[in-house]
């Protein structure tokens, strides 16, 4: 089964650990996901902003997975973004821009993110 490596990135440190915990409660959010530490990116002075590494497997395992992002994002009162990639692709998704989405927008949102990072 091929494996990706989904790469999530905040803008926030202090709420590295928030998305972590919502991440790690979240049922829907593969019970395989490895987390890799954090690592400099080449021409980055450190991995200040990365907060994890994700290896996934399975089809839907990306999609599941931005959409807990994506529902987390929705969540929070403050202006906070993360930005998803899948090697050289990255997609930046804000809470502001989430905030008052409907069910719909939001499942739309999450299924263009998914083929826009997973498109070869």
């Amino acid at each position: 089964m091929p494996t990706t490596e989904l790469v999530v990135t905040i803008d926030d440190p202090s709420l590295r650990s928030s998305l972590r915990s919502w991440l790690a409660a979240d049922e829907n959010v593969p019970r395989r996901l490895k987390v890799a530490p954090a690592q400099a990116r080449p021409g980055e002075l450190g991995a200040e902003l990365e907060i994890m590494r994700m290896l996934l497997e399975g089809g839907g395992a990306v999609t599941v997975l931005i959409e807990s992002v994506a529902l987390w994002l929705q969540s929070r009162r403050s202006d906070v973004s993360v930005e998803l990639s899948i090697g050289k692709k990255k997609v930046s998704v804000s809470s502001g821009s989430l905030r008052n989405a409907s069910t719909e927008d939001l499942e739309r949102l999450v299924r263009g993110i998914a083929r826009e990072l997973e498109d070869e």
